[in-house]
C-alpha cells in the first residue's frame, strides 16, 4: 500500500497576533463611552461603588429642581437596558456619600437618613442621631464595626443596635471627607475639613486611632487643606491632599511606618484637583484635573511621578474595579449642568501584531503516523521577551488546501509546558510549544497543506 504524507507548508516569517501577559494598566487607555443624562436632564456624578457585579453611582443636579438619584449599571446587560434603573429617587434632599460595608451598600443623604441596600431591598436605618444638621458625609469599618462620620466633623460607631459617639470636634467645622482602615498599621484614619466659613488658608487634617474610642485620637497630618482621599496598600498609605492655600491644588503623600516618602505630584500652584482614587494592579492612581486647562487627568506612582491627560474638560472622579475591569466615573467640567458618563477603562493585556519567526517539526506528516505531539518555536523580534507571550492565546487559525476548512482552530497542547530556551543557540530566545499531532492529522486534507499559527 501506498503511504500518505502531508507537506506542511510555513513561511519563515508570519504575522501572529498575540496577547502578552504583562499589564499595560492606564497606560493605553481604552473607552467604551457611555453616556447618561443630558445637560437638561441630570449630571455631576461624585460617587460610585461596585456591588453584585453592577456599578452603583449617584447623579444630582446642583442648578435645578431635579432629585438626586442612586442609579445602576450592569455592565453584562450593557448601558441600554440599565439605563432607566433608579434605585431611589430623592424628594427633597441629596445623596452625599455610597460604600459597601460588609456585604451591603449603604447611601446617605443631606436630610440625617441612612440608607442600607441588599441588591434587592432597601431599607431605612432606624434610630439614628443623624439630623439635616448634622448628616452623614462618610462612612467606613474598623474591626468588623461600621464608622459614620457627619458633616460638622463628628464620628459615631455602630454595633449593629446601639450608636456611640467616639470623636466630637469643638468648633463649627466641615465635614469628615474620607476614613480608611490600614491593616500594615492597624489604625483607622479620618481625614477632617476645614472650619465652615474659611477658605484660603484654611486647616484641616488626618487623625487616626488604633481603637476607635473617643478617647485615643491624634492628629498625624495638618495644613492648608480641604479636601483628603485615602488608598490604603498592603505597604503603603497614599494620601491625597486639596490645598486651599494654592487654588485646590493636589498633592499626593505616601507613608509606611511613620516615614513620609517624597510628594508624587502637584507642585504648588499648578491648579491640580484630585477627586477620587482607586489601588489596581500594584500600583496607585488618582483621578484629577487641571483647573486652568480643563483636561483630566491620572496621577500614578510608578516609583515616581506620572501624570498623563485623558480627555479635553472630562473630570474623572471615582473609579472602582469589578470583575478584573476598571470603571471610571467622569463629568464635563466646561458645563455647570453636566452630563453623566460612565466610561469603561480596559487595563487588560493588549493584542499586538508582530512579524515573527515561526519553525514547525517535523516539516512532512504521514496520515498514518501515532506520534503525539508537533513542535512548534516562536522567535520575537528585538525587543519583545517571549516569556512575556500569552501562551493560552497560541493557536493554529487556518488550513489552507483546497479541501481543507480555512476556518479550523486548534490551540496549543498546554498539557506540555511551555519552555523558554535557545535551541539552535543564536543567542536569541525562542519559546517551544506543542500541538496534538493526532487531533491535526484527523482534520487535515490529502492536499499540501499552509498552516498559519
Amino acid at each position: 500500500m501506498k503511504k500518505q504524507y502531508l507537506t506542511i507548508c510555513m513561511a519563515g516569517l508570519v504575522l501572529i497576533s498575540t496577547a502578552f501577559a504583562e499589564p499595560v494598566g492606564f497606560d493605553n487607555l481604552q473607552i467604551a463611552s457611555i453616556t447618561y443624562g443630558t445637560v437638561a436632564d441630570e449630571g455631576n456624578p461624585r460617587l460610585m461603588a461596585a456591588y453584585n457585579n453592577k456599578i452603583y453611582f449617584i447623579v444630582s443636579n446642583d442648578g435645578s429642581a431635579t432629585p438626586s438619584k442612586v442609579r445602576c449599571y450592569t455592565p453584562s446587560d450593557g448601558w441600554s437596558n440599565s439605563v432607566n434603573h433608579s434605585i431611589i429617587e430623592e424628594t427633597t434632599g441629596k445623596f452625599v456619600t455610597l460604600r459597601q460595608i460588609n456585604n451591603l451598600l449603604y447611601f446617605s443623604d443631606n436630610l440625617g437618613n441612612v440608607y442600607s441596600y441588599n441588591g434587592t431591598s432597601l431599607t431605612e436605618m432606624s434610630g439614628t442621631p443623624f439630623t439635616v444638621s448634622d448628616y452623614v458625609s462618610s462612612i467606613g469599618e474598623f474591626d468588623g464595626l461600621m464608622y459614620f462620620g457627619t458633616s460638622t466633623s463628628n464620628i459615631f460607631r455602630y454595633d449593629g443596635s446601639t450608636y456611640e459617639r467616639v470623636y466630637e470636634v469643638t468648633e463649627d467645622r466641615s465635614s469628615i471627607i474620607d476614613m480608611v482602615a490600614w491593616q500594615k498599621d492597624g489604625y483607622l484614619y479620618v481625614s477632617v475639613g476645614p472650619r465652615k466659613g474659611i477658605c484660603c488658608p484654611a486647616t484641616g487634617y488626618v487623625i487616626r486611632s488604633n481603637s476607635g474610642n473617643a478617647d485615643f485620637w491624634e492628629t498625624v497630618l495638618s495644613g492648608n487643606y480641604y479636601s483628603m482621599l485615602f488608598i490604603p496598600t498592603a505597604d503603603y498609605l497614599y494620601t491625597a491632599v486639596m490645598d486651599t492655600a494654592y487654588s485646590h491644588s493636589s498633592t499626593v503623600r505616601k507613608s509606611s511606618n511613620g516615614t513620609d516618602y517624597p510628594i508624587i505630584y502637584g507642585p504648588d500652584g499648578q491648579y491640580k484637583r484630585a477627586w477620587g482614587s482607586l489601588y489596581h494592579e500594584g500600583l496607585a492612581y488618582f483621578f484629577a484635573d487641571d483647573r486652568i486647562s480643563g483636561l483630566g487627568e491620572i496621577i500614578v506612582d510608578d516609583n515616581g511621578s506620572v501624570s498623563r491627560t485623558i480627555y479635553q474638560n472630562w473630570q474623572i472622579t471615582q473609579a472602582v474595579e469589578l470583575n478584573g475591569e476598571v470603571y471610571a466615573l467622569a463629568t464635563d467640567s466646561s458645563n455647570a449642568l453636566s452630563p453623566a458618563n460612565v466610561y469603561l477603562i480596559t487595563t487588560a493585556p493588549e493584542s499586538a501584531t508582530l512579524l515573527v519567526l515561526i519553525d514547525i517539526e517535523p516539516d512532512t506528516l504521514n496520515k498514518k503516523s501515532h506520534g503525539k505531539w508537533i513542535t512548534v518555536y516562536i522567535t520575537l523580534p528585538d525587543g519583545f521577551d517571549v516569556g512575556t507571550i500569552d501562551t493560552s492565546s497560541i493557536a493554529i487559525t487556518s488550513l489552507i488546501g483546497e479541501t481543507c476548512d480555512p476556518q479550523y482552530t486548534q490551540e496549543a497542547d498546554l498539557s506540555f509546558t511551555p519552555q523558554v530556551g535557545d535551541r539552535d543557540e543564536d543567542g536569541i530566545l525562542d519559546l517551544t510549544v506543542k500541538f496534538d499531532r493526532q487531533v491535526l492529522l484527523a482534520n487535515l486534507c490529502l492536499d499540501d497543506v499552509s498552516i498559519t499559527i
